[in-house]
């Protein structure tokens, strides 16, 4: 299983010294919405720069004015968007094909979804990549997750990564899901050491 660590703080600059402790345990970042919000495409072209190998997601959420938004965000740096599962069709179809182009890829997030086993089914053949599946964070919450990761995983076989604010401690239960990849937010960018939090999370 793929960790990805979140970087959701809103300084880029506390973002990046984070990002050179922990790069030598991840091959890829997931760019978050405070620190997009904050810095906007600089964030991405950042973090491009120092870290040219490594595989950026951007959350960028797109729900429309998916051509435009989609060159800003590839042009930045971006390797991987993200689309709102509520977003029309024709949106994240022409999102998929815009990135297809440009050897760029797609992330359905499903937190919206009216039916997430239907966006699931439809999203190979939207041009989608993957799909993004939020864990809860209340903990009488999560026998809703399962049944939500059961209707996601039944109906593709597109890569599903989950995202959410897991322990060490607890993200066993999770790797009997099988999911491509975690994306990990607060653990480090928290940490009083984001080093030793990578090392900890390095081993799964």
């Amino acid at each position: 299983m793929l960790i990805i660590p979140a970087f959701d703080i809103p300084s880029l600059e506390q973002s990046i010294k984070i990002a050179e402790e922990i790069k030598p345990f991840f091959s890829t970042f997931y760019l978050s919405s405070p620190l997009i919000v904050s810095n906007g495409a600089a964030a991405i072209k950042q973090f491009k720069t120092n870290f040219p190998s490594t595989t950026i997601i951007v959350s960028s959420n797109i729900v429309d004015y998916e051509r435009t938004n989609s060159t800003i965000l590839f042009e930045a740096g971006a390797d991987w968007v993200t689309v709102m599962a509520g977003a029309q069709k024709h949106v994240i179809h022409s999102l998929c094909k815009a990135a297809q182009q440009l050897n760029k890829k797609v992330l359905i997030n499903l937190t919206d979804a009216v039916s997430i086993g239907q966006v699931s089914l439809e999203a190979k053949s939207l041009g989608a990549d993957g799909l993004i599946i939020k864990q809860p964070e209340s903990d009488d919450a999560q026998y809703t997750f399962f049944d939500q990761w059961d209707m996601a995983r039944g109906n593709t076989t597109l890569p599903i990564y989950i995202f959410g604010n897991v322990t060490p401690a607890h993200i066993q239960q999770f790797l009997t899901l099988k999911p491509t990849g975690y994306i990990i937010k607060k653990r480090f960018t928290q940490a009083a050491s984001p080093k030793q939090e990578a090392a900890l999370y390095a081993q799964f």
